[in-house]
Protein backbone atom coordinates (compact mmCIF):
# COMPACT_ATOMS: atom_id res chain seq x y z
CA UNK A 1 0.00 0.00 0.00
CA UNK A 2 1.45 3.37 -0.93
CA UNK A 3 1.84 6.29 1.57
CA UNK A 4 -1.01 8.23 -0.18
CA UNK A 5 -3.53 5.45 0.37
CA UNK A 6 -2.54 5.02 3.99
CA UNK A 7 -4.24 8.11 5.15
CA UNK A 8 -7.64 6.76 3.08
CA UNK A 9 -7.71 3.44 4.40
CA UNK A 10 -7.41 5.54 7.90
CA UNK A 11 -10.34 8.04 6.97
CA UNK A 12 -12.32 4.74 6.02
CA UNK A 13 -11.56 2.89 9.58
CA UNK A 14 -11.99 6.07 11.79
CA UNK A 15 -15.73 6.95 9.72
CA UNK A 16 -16.33 2.91 10.24
CA UNK A 17 -16.00 2.95 13.77
CA UNK A 18 -17.78 6.44 14.33
CA UNK A 19 -20.89 4.91 12.64
CA UNK A 20 -20.45 1.62 15.00
CA UNK A 21 -20.19 4.12 18.01
CA UNK A 22 -23.61 6.18 16.69
CA UNK A 23 -25.37 2.86 16.44
CA UNK A 24 -24.82 2.62 20.50
CA UNK A 25 -21.30 0.46 20.07
CA UNK A 26 -19.57 1.83 23.35
CA UNK A 27 -16.72 -0.56 22.80
CA UNK A 28 -16.43 1.27 19.37
CA UNK A 29 -16.22 4.60 21.38
CA UNK A 30 -13.82 3.87 23.53
CA UNK A 31 -11.79 2.39 21.06
CA UNK A 32 -12.33 5.63 19.08
CA UNK A 33 -11.38 7.88 22.62
CA UNK A 34 -8.24 6.18 22.07
CA UNK A 35 -7.29 6.41 18.40
CA UNK A 36 -7.58 9.89 18.90
CA UNK A 37 -5.71 10.07 21.79
CA UNK A 38 -2.54 8.76 20.37
CA UNK A 39 -3.45 9.67 16.66
CA UNK A 40 -3.25 6.38 15.92
CA UNK A 41 -5.87 6.86 12.98
CA UNK A 42 -3.80 9.77 11.32
CA UNK A 43 -5.73 12.26 13.72
CA UNK A 44 -4.55 13.57 17.41
CA UNK A 45 -7.40 15.28 19.08
CA UNK A 46 -7.78 15.50 22.66
CA UNK A 47 -11.54 16.76 22.61
CA UNK A 48 -12.22 14.39 20.09
CA UNK A 49 -10.64 11.91 22.61
CA UNK A 50 -12.90 13.40 25.36
CA UNK A 51 -15.83 12.89 23.41
CA UNK A 52 -15.90 9.52 22.29
CA UNK A 53 -14.65 8.85 25.88
CA UNK A 54 -17.30 10.13 27.62
CA UNK A 55 -19.69 8.97 25.38
CA UNK A 56 -18.27 4.85 26.42
CA UNK A 57 -18.07 6.00 29.66
CA UNK A 58 -22.13 6.82 29.93
CA UNK A 59 -22.42 3.81 28.46
CA UNK A 60 -21.20 2.07 31.00
CA UNK A 61 -17.77 1.34 30.30
CA UNK A 62 -15.54 2.05 33.61
CA UNK A 63 -12.21 2.28 31.64
CA UNK A 64 -13.28 5.15 29.58
CA UNK A 65 -14.41 6.77 32.72
CA UNK A 66 -11.28 6.69 34.51
CA UNK A 67 -8.90 7.60 31.13
CA UNK A 68 -11.57 10.33 31.31
CA UNK A 69 -10.11 10.88 34.39
CA UNK A 70 -6.85 10.72 33.73
CA UNK A 71 -6.83 13.17 30.88
CA UNK A 72 -8.81 15.90 33.26
CA UNK A 73 -5.90 15.35 36.16
CA UNK A 74 -3.36 15.42 33.35
CA UNK A 75 -4.28 18.71 31.72
CA UNK A 76 -4.93 17.68 27.92
CA UNK A 77 -8.40 19.23 28.07
CA UNK A 78 -6.94 22.85 29.45
CA UNK A 79 -6.28 23.30 32.80
CA UNK A 80 -6.41 20.45 35.29
CA UNK A 81 -9.73 19.82 36.76
CA UNK A 82 -9.26 17.49 39.96
CA UNK A 83 -12.82 17.63 40.38
CA UNK A 84 -13.49 16.61 37.16
CA UNK A 85 -10.89 13.88 37.37
CA UNK A 86 -12.17 12.33 40.64
CA UNK A 87 -15.55 12.32 39.48
CA UNK A 88 -14.55 10.26 36.26
CA UNK A 89 -12.22 8.18 38.33
CA UNK A 90 -14.80 7.62 40.55
CA UNK A 91 -17.43 6.80 38.64
CA UNK A 92 -14.69 4.29 36.55
CA UNK A 93 -13.94 2.06 40.12
CA UNK A 94 -17.53 2.01 40.30
CA UNK A 95 -17.40 -0.11 36.92
CA UNK A 96 -14.83 -2.28 38.61
CA UNK A 97 -12.35 -0.29 36.23
CA UNK A 98 -8.60 -0.83 38.25
CA UNK A 99 -7.44 1.96 36.31
CA UNK A 100 -10.16 4.24 37.99
CA UNK A 101 -9.55 3.23 41.67
CA UNK A 102 -5.87 3.32 41.35
CA UNK A 103 -6.40 6.50 40.01
CA UNK A 104 -8.48 7.70 42.70
CA UNK A 105 -6.41 6.31 45.19
CA UNK A 106 -3.22 8.51 43.96
CA UNK A 107 -5.17 11.41 44.67
CA UNK A 108 -6.10 10.42 48.02
CA UNK A 109 -1.79 9.72 48.45
CA UNK A 110 -1.17 12.79 47.77
CA UNK A 111 -2.08 15.78 45.51
CA UNK A 112 -2.35 19.16 45.27
CA UNK A 113 -5.46 20.70 45.86
CA UNK A 114 -6.93 16.97 47.43
CA UNK A 115 -7.41 16.21 51.31
CA UNK A 116 -4.65 13.54 51.90
CA UNK A 117 -6.40 10.21 53.32
CA UNK A 118 -3.95 7.43 53.23
CA UNK A 119 -6.28 4.71 54.79
CA UNK A 120 -8.96 5.92 51.68
CA UNK A 121 -5.93 5.07 49.60
CA UNK A 122 -4.90 2.23 50.30
CA UNK A 123 -8.45 0.81 50.40
CA UNK A 124 -8.27 1.68 46.83
CA UNK A 125 -5.28 0.55 45.86
CA UNK A 126 -6.44 -2.86 47.37
CA UNK A 127 -9.55 -2.93 45.35
CA UNK A 128 -7.61 -2.07 41.61
CA UNK A 129 -5.33 -4.72 42.71
CA UNK A 130 -8.12 -7.27 43.47
CA UNK A 131 -9.41 -5.80 39.89
CA UNK A 132 -6.00 -7.11 38.02
CA UNK A 133 -4.40 -3.68 37.50
CA UNK A 134 -0.84 -4.05 38.69
CA UNK A 135 0.48 -0.87 39.77
CA UNK A 136 -2.44 -1.12 42.68
CA UNK A 137 -0.66 -4.01 43.78
CA UNK A 138 2.65 -2.51 43.86
CA UNK A 139 1.47 0.24 45.66
CA UNK A 140 -0.83 -1.80 48.47
CA UNK A 141 2.79 -4.16 49.08
CA UNK A 142 4.59 -0.75 49.39
CA UNK A 143 1.91 0.36 52.06
CA UNK A 144 2.48 -2.77 53.90
CA UNK A 145 5.83 -2.68 53.44
CA UNK A 146 6.24 0.49 54.59
CA UNK A 147 4.38 0.80 57.26
CA UNK A 148 2.10 3.75 56.25
CA UNK A 149 -0.37 2.82 58.53
CA UNK A 150 2.26 2.76 61.87
CA UNK A 151 2.55 -1.26 61.41
CA UNK A 152 5.12 -2.81 58.80
CA UNK A 153 3.85 -6.33 57.92
CA UNK A 154 6.05 -7.96 54.80
CA UNK A 155 4.48 -10.45 54.71
CA UNK A 156 1.20 -9.54 53.80
CA UNK A 157 3.59 -6.71 51.54
CA UNK A 158 5.32 -10.22 49.66
CA UNK A 159 1.73 -11.20 48.61
CA UNK A 160 0.95 -8.22 46.88
CA UNK A 161 4.22 -8.13 45.43
CA UNK A 162 3.66 -11.40 43.84
CA UNK A 163 0.81 -10.63 42.63
CA UNK A 164 1.80 -7.38 40.79
CA UNK A 165 4.46 -9.18 39.37
CA UNK A 166 2.20 -11.76 38.10
CA UNK A 167 1.09 -9.14 36.81
CA UNK A 168 3.90 -8.50 34.74
CA UNK A 169 4.61 -5.37 37.20
CA UNK A 170 8.24 -5.03 36.64
CA UNK A 171 8.82 -2.92 40.19
CA UNK A 172 6.86 -5.45 42.16
CA UNK A 173 9.20 -8.22 40.61
CA UNK A 174 12.03 -6.28 42.00
CA UNK A 175 10.17 -5.45 45.38
CA UNK A 176 9.22 -9.07 45.99
CA UNK A 177 13.16 -9.79 45.44
CA UNK A 178 14.04 -7.44 48.39
CA UNK A 179 11.75 -9.18 50.92
CA UNK A 180 13.54 -12.69 50.28
CA UNK A 181 16.85 -11.92 49.65
CA UNK A 182 17.29 -9.28 52.29
CA UNK A 183 15.22 -11.24 54.87
CA UNK A 184 12.35 -8.88 56.05
CA UNK A 185 9.37 -10.82 55.79
CA UNK A 186 11.61 -14.39 56.09
CA UNK A 187 15.04 -15.55 56.93
CA UNK A 188 16.58 -14.98 53.55
CA UNK A 189 16.16 -17.48 50.87
CA UNK A 190 17.15 -16.90 47.27
CA UNK A 191 16.28 -19.97 46.63
CA UNK A 192 12.58 -20.13 47.59
CA UNK A 193 12.51 -16.63 45.53
CA UNK A 194 14.15 -18.23 41.76
CA UNK A 195 11.21 -21.11 42.45
CA UNK A 196 8.65 -18.26 42.53
CA UNK A 197 9.99 -16.32 39.71
CA UNK A 198 10.18 -19.56 37.89
CA UNK A 199 6.14 -20.17 38.75
CA UNK A 200 5.67 -16.40 37.84
CA UNK A 201 7.42 -16.45 34.54
CA UNK A 202 4.66 -18.49 32.67
CA UNK A 203 2.52 -15.44 32.83
CA UNK A 204 4.87 -12.48 33.40
CA UNK A 205 7.99 -11.61 31.67
CA UNK A 206 9.12 -9.34 34.29
CA UNK A 207 9.50 -12.52 36.18
CA UNK A 208 11.23 -13.78 33.86
CA UNK A 209 13.82 -11.33 33.52
CA UNK A 210 14.21 -11.45 37.14
CA UNK A 211 14.84 -15.67 36.91
CA UNK A 212 17.22 -14.61 34.28
CA UNK A 213 19.21 -12.44 36.77
CA UNK A 214 19.39 -15.39 39.33
CA UNK A 215 20.19 -17.83 36.80
CA UNK A 216 23.32 -15.37 35.37
CA UNK A 217 24.71 -14.90 39.13
CA UNK A 218 23.79 -18.31 40.17
CA UNK A 219 21.98 -16.78 43.30
CA UNK A 220 19.25 -19.56 44.45
CA UNK A 221 20.69 -22.04 42.49
CA UNK A 222 23.05 -23.28 39.61
CA UNK A 223 24.65 -21.18 37.32
CA UNK A 224 23.18 -21.15 33.94
CA UNK A 225 24.64 -18.53 31.52
CA UNK A 226 22.96 -19.20 28.13
CA UNK A 227 18.96 -19.92 29.78
CA UNK A 228 19.81 -16.88 31.75
CA UNK A 229 20.88 -14.79 28.57
CA UNK A 230 17.64 -16.28 26.98
CA UNK A 231 15.55 -15.17 29.36
CA UNK A 232 16.83 -11.57 29.55
CA UNK A 233 16.77 -11.44 26.01
CA UNK A 234 13.06 -12.58 25.57
CA UNK A 235 11.50 -10.36 28.46
CA UNK A 236 13.27 -7.17 26.80
CA UNK A 237 11.93 -8.24 23.12
CA UNK A 238 8.38 -7.81 25.05
CA UNK A 239 9.29 -4.70 26.30
CA UNK A 240 10.75 -5.12 29.97
CA UNK A 241 12.76 -2.04 29.87
CA UNK A 242 15.16 -3.29 32.96
CA UNK A 243 15.47 -6.16 30.39
CA UNK A 244 16.76 -4.62 27.65
CA UNK A 245 19.42 -2.15 29.80
CA UNK A 246 20.59 -5.61 30.99
CA UNK A 247 21.03 -6.47 28.31
CA UNK A 248 22.68 -3.83 26.22
CA UNK A 249 25.56 -4.28 29.53
CA UNK A 250 26.24 -7.28 28.92
CA UNK A 251 26.86 -6.77 25.37
CA UNK A 252 28.92 -3.70 25.91
CA UNK A 253 31.49 -5.79 28.23
CA UNK A 254 30.99 -8.62 26.16
CA UNK A 255 30.70 -10.71 29.64
CA UNK A 256 28.72 -14.04 29.24
CA UNK A 257 28.93 -13.82 25.53
CA UNK A 258 30.92 -12.13 22.66
CA UNK A 259 31.36 -8.18 22.38
CA UNK A 260 28.60 -6.22 20.34
CA UNK A 261 28.69 -2.48 21.17
CA UNK A 262 26.39 -2.03 18.16
CA UNK A 263 24.11 -4.00 19.53
CA UNK A 264 24.31 -3.09 22.86
CA UNK A 265 23.33 0.61 21.63
CA UNK A 266 20.14 -0.72 20.01
CA UNK A 267 18.98 -2.61 23.44
CA UNK A 268 19.71 0.84 25.38
CA UNK A 269 18.30 2.46 22.64
CA UNK A 270 14.88 0.01 23.21
CA UNK A 271 15.16 0.59 27.17
CA UNK A 272 15.41 4.42 26.71
CA UNK A 273 12.42 4.55 24.57
CA UNK A 274 10.30 2.20 27.40
CA UNK A 275 10.67 4.83 29.60
CA UNK A 276 14.35 3.98 31.46
CA UNK A 277 15.89 6.82 32.50
CA UNK A 278 19.88 5.33 33.10
CA UNK A 279 19.33 3.50 29.89
CA UNK A 280 18.55 7.20 28.15
CA UNK A 281 21.82 8.28 29.80
CA UNK A 282 23.88 5.62 28.05
CA UNK A 283 22.61 6.34 24.66
CA UNK A 284 23.35 10.22 25.46
CA UNK A 285 26.70 9.32 26.15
Amino acid sequence: MSGCDEPDALSLQRESLERSCEFGMADQCYALGWHYFYGSLGIQDYEQSARFLRTACEDGIGDACSNLGQMHFGEYLGTQNLEQSAAFLQRGCDLDSGIGCYGLGSLYWGVSGVSIDIEEAYRLFRRSCDLGHARGCLDSGRYDAYGMNGEIDYGLAATFFRQGCELNESEACRELGLIYTDGYAFESDPAALRQIYSELCVRSQSACYYLGIMQLEGIGGEQNSQRALEAISDACARDVAEACLTQGEILEAGEYTARNVRAARSAFNQACVLGNEEACDRVAE
